[in-house]
């Protein structure tokens, strides 16, 4: 499953927000500069920073969840890491 995220203008900031989460919830989070990856609490992907756009890549979810609510849960995610890296950049 592929997830199509807007790529902000401080995305060095919104994936500090991101690695921090990982770490606060005990989730493995490798960071580069253009693509990435992380596991944990039962779900794994990747992502890969194009010029105008993110793709994240889910490559393991519990059988439970579908891939609707986890492309919701990743959109709803991406938004609020964009909101709260906004926010310390002006604090």
């Amino acid at each position: 499953m592929t997830i199509r995220l807007e790529k902000p203008a401080n995305l060095k900031d919104v994936l500090r927000v991101v690695e921090r989460d990982a770490i606060k919830n005990s989730i493995k989070f490798k960071r580069e500069e253009t693509q990435g990856s992380g596991e944990g609490m039962g779900f794994a992907g990747r992502y890969v920073i194009h010029e105008d756009h993110i793709e994240v890549t889910v490559t393991k979810k519990p059988f439970i969840v579908s891939a609707s609510r986890v492309n919701n849960e990743v959109q709803k995610y991406w938004k609020q890491a964009c909101t709260v890296a906004g926010i310390k950049q002006i604090l």
